[in-house]
């Protein structure tokens, strides 16, 4: 398997260091720093995505709210 196999099948996100692993594991005997030059060459990057985080609040938020300072509204 080539860099560029790896690099598309795992959706672009693993960098030098994990395609490195996957590479000893299949027996080839490259370094971190070899796969990482050969990344750079060839114009191949890691995207990292941002975990989706929901920032909006419940329309039905209000009925959730005590009154706890017993005050008259």
């Amino acid at each position: 398997m080539t860099i560029k196999e790896i690099h598309k099948e795992l959706k672009e996100i693993y960098g030098a260091p994990k395609i490195t692993r996957i590479l000893q594991r299949e027996g080839y005997k490259v370094s971190e720093r070899f796969v990482g030059k050969l990344m750079k060459e060839n114009n191949i990057k890691a995207h990292y995505t941002k975990p989706y985080i929901k920032t909006t609040k419940d329309c039905d938020f209000s009925n959730r709210l005590h009154n706890i300072l017993k005050r008259d509204l």
